[in-house]
């Protein structure tokens, strides 16, 4: 994947991340204060996963840019890159469906 492309990804990844995380976090902040909480309940609950999706896009993508800077450019690594974070999405996806919360 060319460098340019890469840091693309990174930048609209990070806008996300940001944008998610805050939200998730403001969520986070109401129910724990009663504060509109069946809205931020379902904030909460809806916004983890794509929350989830983009915190591995970021990380992955400064993580394979970090790698480059430093000269590891092989396929291999980012094919184990992909895998892992790939795995961590699926299992994620996995227990939030088939265990949900009570």
């Amino acid at each position: 994947m060319p460098e340019k492309t890469l840091q693309n990804i990174n930048r609209i990844s990070f806008l996300f991340f940001a944008v998610l995380g805050a939200t998730h976090l403001l969520a986070m902040l109401s129910i724990s204060n009663g504060y509109m909480a069946e809205t931020a309940k379902a904030i909460y609950q809806i916004l983890d996963i794509p929350f989830l999706l983009a915190t591995l896009i970021y990380g992955g993508s400064a993580f394979k840019i970090g790698l480059n800077k430093i000269g590891l450019r092989s396929q291999v690594l980012t094919t184990i890159l992909v895998t892992l974070l790939s795995i961590i999405f699926l299992l994620t996806l996995y227990i939030n469906f088939f265990f949900p919360d009570s």
